[in-house]
């Protein structure tokens, strides 16, 4: 499991039976987020990778910390797994 920290919140890639997703934790390891499937599209799927995990759990972790808002638009999981 990989773990970084952002301003006080964790993202940890978790591996799953169909791929992988990701887990956002306070510091003092509350989960605020359980996320195992890409979020903001339509079907639920798995993370292909735990780079593309990572990648979109550390976006949300930003967005979090910048705005208090854990939301990323279709748009912005796209363009973040080059999905565009």
């Amino acid at each position: 499991m990989t773990r970084e920290s952002k301003a006080g919140l964790t993202c940890e890639v978790i591996n799953l039976e169909n791929g992988y997703g990701y887990i956002i934790s306070t510091s003092i390891n509350e989960v605020l987020i359980y996320q195992p499937y890409i979020p903001a599209i339509e079907k639920r799927i798995a993370f292909e990778s735990r780079q593309d995990a990572k990648k979109v759990g550390d976006a949300v972790c930003e967005r979090i910390k910048k705005t208090g808002v854990a939301t990323l638009t279709k748009e912005e999981v796209r363009h973040l797994l080059h999905m565009d």
